[in-house]
């Protein structure tokens, strides 16, 4: 049998990840029954093989033995993820939801957040994210005690969250552990690039550490756009990288070997353990080992140990995007990279004749094969499938991995010595990246959104292509007539073309009004589209960044321009995605409340000199204004006196034929009745729930006024009760049908005809 140590690993990982999906379902309670299943099933094939093993053909004994192998670690898988949620974490999920005062032991330094200030610890035996309201004077080792309130957590790698709830008490430890000196040396190396590269620090960070708190949302997306985004999470390119410099200053596989094998766990230590840098460290390894021992190093064999190495000692990791997208990643370069290089330097023999062309082509092939098999996961995890991003890696990598290995060795030498000078070349690199990933994602059409149906399609179209292209490769279809290879080649641009096209022809040339509420978490995003002409009404939230959102439903359908941008108000759950979206898209013209009118807010301030930079229209609703979208007319209505800010929002009434909305921000029930005095507001078709469902907005006496068919609420997890029974019933004795964002995601309302 070939590759015992591949299928046994693939098994045990394999059941370790079902183990993870089964917990997470109605069927958790199986789990145990299913180990227990294929523990039964090994114990049979055991058995049998033993009854056979004499007489037996081989074939037979090879498919015995496979089974056997197989059976035994998907049932070992099954079992441990059941043991491990059984003793590790349950104990730990038991606390979740209630106050305590428990001792935390402090594993890393605090950090900034949305929700205040974050420190990992380790609480109840598994990590936690303790969240204060101040940044705490602590270092890995000290024991923090408090009262925090507890809850499930699930992100990053932590198991629980707490959040601090009284005064916090710090006992220092005399020096940090052992165990906690890579965070130690992690902060001295992240200190050491802000004074090297001081406001461009941000890209070094990233690329080196992973570290990407210094990127904004909107660089974040664009590096998904751009497809480069794996090149700022610590993976394998990172440490192919720092064994291929040990080799090639060291030589000997001996010298090379100890010298390697404790810098590439030093460094995954230093970047935190994430799941790409331990499966690279533990390939890599084997790669530099196996001359030693005298073995023949196998990729898949080494692939297949790192998974199962991850499911043993971090068995909820299997279930995360980051360690899917690696391995699959590392499967499809250890199948076909190899081949598909091979193939284009055979038909294209000019490609050997210099190292640069030898290079581009194993670069792209190398790309190819891992965008091959990331692309479902990334079209289902991130809604987004890169269509530059082949062309990307292919610019861009080499450059990046010189950048890599310079940082750290500047870095390395300013702890020596110091000059001014040392990063400002490497600076230049940077920006050069930096202008490439933003220029990019600005190209129309650079990426395609999983929120549409032909895209969708057009995904299934291609892969169903490329396995019947692989059918013909085995089968020597294109060594025959190598002309035919073309045929697939252009039905895939065919096919994209036809996706592309009928985007565009849907949003841009039909007559209709598309009213979409976007999912941004606890906050509102109203978008309103009509033939060539969009408007987003408030940008923000909590849970999801507002703009990045925005700027990725417009770009599933083509559209890169904002005309008119209307804010209710300067809270920062109406405005704070206002900044990623500018990055991300053109905007026209900027509607907000009069100075007079509006608190002087942070966000204020930011916003509008944002706009002043940029040179966008700022226009301030001295009165009420209307704003006309071809077909459709936007009237933006000024506040009636009394009440704070949320009373004095901006409210917008759409008219699209026999069709109208109404949002009215955060106003309550009084400023919103004293609105429908003023300006004599009619029944509506679609309403956008005030204040998003709180009990102080949307009275009985304005929605009968009103009279909505439908209404939206745009909602997220919050600890306000939003939305809040009594505003459900009001809405549902008016009539109206209601739909919510944290229930039903992203609303569309699509408006046929006038």
């Amino acid at each position: 049998m070939k590759r015992p140590l591949a299928a046994g690993c693939a098994a045990f990982a394999s059941g370790v990840f079902f183990g993870c999906l089964l917990l997470e379902s109605q069927y958790a309670a199986s789990l145990g029954w299913l180990a227990l299943i294929c523990a039964f099933s090994a114990a049979l094939t055991a058995a049998a093989l033993y009854r056979v093993r004499r007489s037996a053909r081989a074939p037979l004994l090879t498919k015995l033995t496979v089974l056997l192998i197989v059976t035994a670690a998907l049932g070992a898988g099954l079992g441990w993820r059941w043991t491990y949620q059984r003793v590790w974490i349950a104990p730990a999920l038991e606390h979740a939801g209630d106050m305590h005062k428990p001792d935390m032991l402090v594993t890393g330094y605090p950090s900034e957040s949305l929700y205040g200030y974050m420190t990992p610890v380790k609480l109840y035996g598994v990590p936690a994210a303790l969240f204060s309201n101040g940044m705490p004077d602590v270092k890995p080792g000290d024991v923090v005690t408090g009262w925090v309130n507890v809850a499930l957590y699930g992100r990053s790698g932590y198991t629980l969250r707490a959040s601090q709830t009284g005064p916090l008490t710090v006992e220092p430890a005399p020096s940090i552990p052992l165990t906690l000196q890579p965070a130690r040396m992690r902060r001295a190396l992240l200190g050491r690039m802000d004074s090297l590269f001081g406001d461009m620090s941000a890209m070094p960070k990233a690329l080196t550490t992973g570290d990407r708190s210094g990127f904004s949302d909107s660089f974040n997306r664009a590096l998904s756009i751009s497809g480069l985004s794996h090149t700022t999470a610590v993976s394998g390119l990172h440490i192919s990288f720092i064994t291929g410099l040990m080799i090639m200053l060291l030589g000997g596989p001996r010298r090379s070997a100890m010298a390697a094998v404790p810098a590439i766990w030093l460094f995954a230590a230093l970047v935190g353990f994430p799941d790409s840098a331990v499966r690279a460290a533990v390939m890599n390894t084997a790669v530099l080992l196996t001359p030693l021992l005298r073995r023949d190093y196998d990729g898949l064999s080494a692939l297949g140990l790192a998974a199962a190495l991850i499911a043993a000692f971090r068995p909820e990791a299997m279930a995360n995007a980051g360690f899917q997208l690696s391995f699959a990643a590392t499967l499809g370069i250890l199948l076909f990279a190899s081949g598909w290089r091979d193939a284009a330097l055979n038909k294209f023999p000019f490609l050997k004749r210099y190292g640069v062309t030898r290079a581009l082509a194993s670069t792209s092939a190398v790309s190819l094969a891992a965008i091959v098999f990331t692309t479902p996961l990334t079209a289902y995890y991130f809604g987004r499938v890169s269509l530059i991003a082949p062309l990307s890696n292919l610019l861009m990598l080499q450059l990046l991995s010189y950048l890599f290995i310079g940082t750290l060795s500047v870095c390395g030498l300013s702890f020596l010595w110091m000059p001014g000078f040392l990063g400002k070349p490497l600076e230049w690199g940077f920006a050069l990246c930096e202008w490439y990933v933003r220029l990019s994602a600005r190209i129309p059409y650079a990426s395609l959104s999983a929120q549409n149906r032909p895209a969708v399609f057009f995904l299934i179209y291609l892969y169903a292509l490329l396995i019947l292209c692989y059918a013909a490769w085995k089968r020597g279809v294109f060594k025959r007539a190598a002309r035919r290879a073309l045929t697939p080649v252009c039905a895939a641009v065919c096919a994209l073309c036809a996706t592309i096209l009928s985007v565009t022809l849907f949003y841009d040339f039909t007559e209709l009004l598309h009213l979409t509420a976007v999912d941004v978490g606890q906050g509102q995003s109203v978008i309103v589209e009509t033939r060539g002409h969009t408007a987003v009404i408030d940008c923000g939230g909590f849970g999801a960044n507002a703009g990045s959102a925005v700027a990725d439903t417009l770009a599933s359908r083509g559209r890169g321009t904002v005309d008119v941008l209307i804010l209710s108000h300067y809270h920062a759950d109406h405005c704070n995605g206002v900044e990623a979206l500018i990055d991300s898209a053109r905007v026209g013209l900027l509607v907000v409340p009069p100075e007079r009118d509006a608190e002087e807010t942070e966000w204020r301030g930011r916003i509008e000199d944002l706009c002043r930079q940029r040179g966008i229209e700022v226009l301030y609703a001295d009165g009420d204004v209307s704003v006309n979208m071809g077909d459709c007319t936007l009237e933006i209505l000024t506040y009636r006196g009394g009440g704070g800010i949320n009373e004095r929002c901006l409210s917008v009434l759409g008219r699209y034929g026999n069709f109208s909305f109404l949002t009215t921000g955060d106003m309550d029930t009084a400023s919103q009745l004293r609105l429908y005095e003023a300006v004599g507001l009619p029944p509506v078709s679609l309403y956008v729930v005030g204040h998003h469902g709180s009990r102080f907005s949307s009275g009985e006496e304005f929605l009968s006024a009103v009279s909505p068919q439908a209404a939206i609420i745009s909602a997220g997890a919050n600890n306000f009760g939003h939305p809040t029974p009594e505003t459900l019933q009001r809405l549902r004795d008016s009539g109206a049908s209601v739909y919510r964002t944290d229930q039903h995601g992203g609303i569309t309302v699509t408006v046929r005809g006038r």
